[in-house]
């Protein structure tokens, strides 16, 4: 298969260095229990990432009936054996109603489609996804998943209030009745230069920033954060009997990157004896994905060539002291031009936080 990007290692000691398709999957993606892609949606060469890496996960599975034991059951006697459960932002966790359905063949997918349409609340367009999720449901050791809080609930703390929503959400069973929707300082001045495109790096104090979002806009950000965590823990609590999961989360690149957002959340539960497939940072590749103007990635081995293609990566995550991923995918989008890719993924960026503006009826 030809990748339609190229694969930058972001991690300190390695920051710039490129790998190769096969190197990315056999060496980084299948040792690892779960993987988080950052995605911009709807990007064909991103599904096409997203593709490969659950059907590597998959094949990197050990389904060896020895197991461990949970409540006394091992994988050979438990009902499913290990599985890739990949967890979706493009689906609420009440939709899972649909997802089994079109597991179990009961919806093809142009039926899972109008199902979602139906419903309504999430509004992402799920035709670019096709190859994705019909390679999830061709395989039966995939599963997918909602990951996401409906978006009702941001409406709910827009009108009723933080405490409100976060007694409707944790009833619902959506996030952990212990969350609070803390957020830190350093997460804020990330997700506020998302909305206004202050240059964080230039700005690492927040000098510039605005704390105009703090009281409910940041809110209603981190409890889709909170819910895809709490949907990851409680999958691994509940279903991964055998230990032997692995999980694939995939979300906008602003619910993850410098492990802001779901990462930290799920990271925050290592420690508790329950949760199997997360113990520390280690057992997690973190992949942000990052479009460039076409032409940007042409394979050019010159100096002047790989110079650029560092200031590129350099100047979206601020290198190697910056702890923003493990692993950079950089696509080429035929819609930017070379003096509007940052401006282009400001726009997209802000697109995504509009929705949840327009949901809580925000102007």
């Amino acid at each position: 298969m030809t990748l339609r990007g190229r694969l930058f290692r972001l991690s300190p000691q390695f920051f710039g260095k490129e790998i190769s398709m096969n190197d990315f999957l056999e060496n980084h993606v299948a040792p690892k229990k779960m993987v988080i892609l950052g995605e911009f949606h709807g990007a064909a060469p991103i599904i096409q990432l997203q593709t490969s890496i659950q059907e590597t996960m998959t094949k990197s599975l050990d389904l060896s009936i020895e197991g461990d034991s949970v409540d006394g059951k091992t994988s050979c006697e438990s009902k499913d054996g290990p599985k890739v459960r990949v967890i979706l932002e493009h689906f609420s966790m009440d939709m899972q109603g649909i997802l089994n359905k079109y597991h179990n063949g009961m919806l093809d997918t142009p039926g899972l489609m109008k199902a979602y349409k139906e419903v309504g609340t999430e509004g992402h367009n799920l035709t670019p996804y096709i190859p994705a999720l019909e390679s999830a449901i061709k395989n039966e050791n995939i599963r997918l998943y909602g990951g996401f809080i409906p978006r009702t609930y941001a409406r709910i703390l827009m009108k009723d209030g933080l405490e409100k929503a976060i007694e409707e959400a944790s009833k619902a069973g959506f996030i952990s009745k212990d969350e609070r929707l803390n957020g830190s300082d350093a997460h804020y001045l990330y997700f506020e230069s998302l909305l206004t495109g202050r240059n964080m790096l230039m700005d690492l104090k927040g000098v510039l920033a605005t704390d105009r979002f703090r009281a409910k806009m940041f809110p209603a950000q981190i409890i889709k954060d909170a819910s895809m965590a709490w949907c990851a823990t409680s999958l691994d609590r509940i279903l991964n009997v055998t230990g032997k999961d692995k999980m694939l989360i995939v979300c906008g690149v602003g619910h993850m990157l410098y492990s802001h957002g779901v990462p930290e959340r799920i990271l925050a539960n290592c420690n508790d004896s329950s949760v199997r497939i997360v113990k520390s940072k280690d057992d997690m590749l973190r992949i942000a994905c990052l479009p460039v103007s076409e032409g940007k990635l042409n394979k050019d081995e010159s100096q002047t060539a790989s110079n650029e293609l560092a200031s590129i990566l350099k100047d979206a995550y601020g290198g190697s002291e910056f702890d923003a991923a493990d692993i950079c995918f950089v696509y080429e989008d035929s819609i930017l031009s070379p003096d509007d890719e940052e401006e282009q993924i400001r726009k997209e960026t802000q697109a995504a936080y509009d929705r949840v503006g327009n949901t809580a009826h925000l102007k």
